[in-house]
């Protein structure tokens, strides 16, 4: 019995900062104590926070759709929004009358970052009843500890509850990082989209990456928005951050 491993996409892509696309230095917070679900940080963040992680899609409309799924209007945002910040005056400069269910204008000193992966390479693909049935076999006692369920399956991968996928993406790293360099997965938000979630040793399979710049009109986002419900703002808005 063993997790099952995938070869990877030719491509991946992600929206992230022009200058370095790709970029690993920066790990997230160790994941929190809680005696409830942790919705805070990625799905598959290591748990300890000792190494970084990026996330990218197999296409630019999977990139999008993971960063722009934050702006959907969802009832009482605007005042959780607030509550949680200092804000007492919007900022002109990127923020809308209604800033709910609109991509702000600040997302588009972002670009698309791209880059060819290694054919040779493996990821683990969380998917698949495979990799399930190694969990169960040597990380069940997870289950039992959080009251989360009695078998990983594809529903318990899909959760937001962080301490699950965290600690199991830090499982799967302890025990298979010399096979495999990172994790696939579904996205949560459309089944036909496919993501990765890239470790640091996958540094060494990525090449040829490039950037292209990103706007209101580029036609995977307008996808990735429309199936979202997610609103773009006007092009003519977007000269206030370039």
């Amino acid at each position: 019995m063993a997790v099952h491993l995938v070869p990877p996409p030719v491509r991946v892509y992600r929206v992230a900062r022009p200058t370095r696309p790709f970029n690993w230095s920066a790990p997230r917070e160790p994941l929190p104590a809680s005696e409830g679900p942790v919705f805070e940080g990625r799905r598959w963040d290591d748990p300890e926070g000792s190494f970084a992680t990026v996330y990218c899609g197999t296409s630019p409309e999977a990139a999008f759709a993971e960063t722009i799924a934050p702006f959907r209007r969802v009832s009482g945002l605007r005042e959780r929004i607030f509550e949680a910040t200092d804000e007492d005056e919007p900022d002109p400069t990127y923020d809308f009358d209604d800033p709910e269910g609109i991509v702000p204008v600040g997302y588009f000193e972002r670009a698309l970052g791209y880059a060819l992966v290694d054919e040779d390479v493996r990821f683990i693909d969380v998917d698949d009843a495979r990799t399930h049935n190694e969990l169960n076999a040597r990380f069940g006692e997870l289950l039992e500890e959080l009251g989360a369920g009695r078998q990983f399956d594809r529903g318990l991968v899909m959760t937001q509850d962080r301490r699950v996928t965290r600690r199991v993406a830090g499982f799967l790293y302890e025990h298979y990082r010399h096979e495999a360099m990172g994790i696939r997965y579904e996205s949560r938000l459309m089944s036909d989209l496919e993501c990765w979630a890239l470790w640091p040793q996958a540094q060494v399979a990525v090449y040829d990456v490039d950037v292209e710049p990103i706007s209101p009109e580029t036609p995977a986002l307008v996808e990735a928005a429309e199936r979202l419900g997610v609103l773009l703002p006007p092009l003519d808005h977007i000269s206030r951050v370039r």
